[in-house]
């Protein structure tokens, strides 16, 4: 996230909020803010918050080499 807030304000844009944690978002959520040169506002995130469960472990596989 801040490389590419970095990199958005080295290209030409302007700084619309600096990269950080938003807990009015939720307390996993990280984001960065630019406008970029064309005038877009461009928002990326980091939200940390699972979107699926874990895979089970595996179960122990007998094996055999030929």
């Amino acid at each position: 996230m801040d490389a590419f807030h970095r990199a958005a304000l080295q290209h030409g844009g302007h700084c619309n909020g600096t990269p950080g944690v938003r807990p009015d978002y939720g307390d996993d959520y990280y984001a960065a803010f630019v406008i970029d040169p064309d005038g877009h506002h461009i928002e990326a995130v980091v939200d940390r918050t699972p979107t699926r469960q874990p895979a089970p472990p595996l179960r122990d596989v007998g094996m055999s080499v030929l």
